[in-house]
């Protein structure tokens, strides 16, 4: 990016019977970036690559095409470690209640955001 010109962030957002959110965000570096978390769930897809992700207090680099969950609970940030860098991501939120309506006894479409077997919440690289 040349110096002196600042580059303009491009979203998309959709808001579906009240219970999805469907978002297209492009920001550039750490915009607004904080630790926060939703009273939804959350499924965000990378399409960027030099992202990082805080959870709980420890970073990870996430690659581009990486697919991230978070539930209700999870403190977490996300952001680029280039001030100017590219945060090119989909993001879509979502009220648990409706998916766990759609689940069986079979099967739950929640356990992947409430039961991880990995101590810290996957793998990330």
């Amino acid at each position: 990016m040349e110096k002196g010109k600042m580059k303009l962030s491009r979203q998309y957002y959709e808001r579906l019977e009240n219970v999805f959110s469907i978002e297209y965000k492009d920001t550039a570096g750490t915009s607004n970036a904080r630790v926060h978390r939703h009273d939804q769930y959350e499924i965000l897809l990378c399409l960027s690559d030099g992202m990082f992700l805080t959870v709980d207090g420890e970073e990870h680099e996430i690659r581009k095409n990486t697919l991230l969950i978070f539930n209700s609970v999870d403190l977490h940030q996300f952001g680029t470690k280039e001030p100017e860098g590219e945060n090119k991501r989909y993001v879509l939120y979502f009220d648990p209640s409706y998916v766990d309506y759609l689940s069986s006894e079979r099967v739950s479409l929640l356990e992947c955001f409430l039961f991880r077997p990995f101590p810290d919440g996957g793998s990330w690289s």
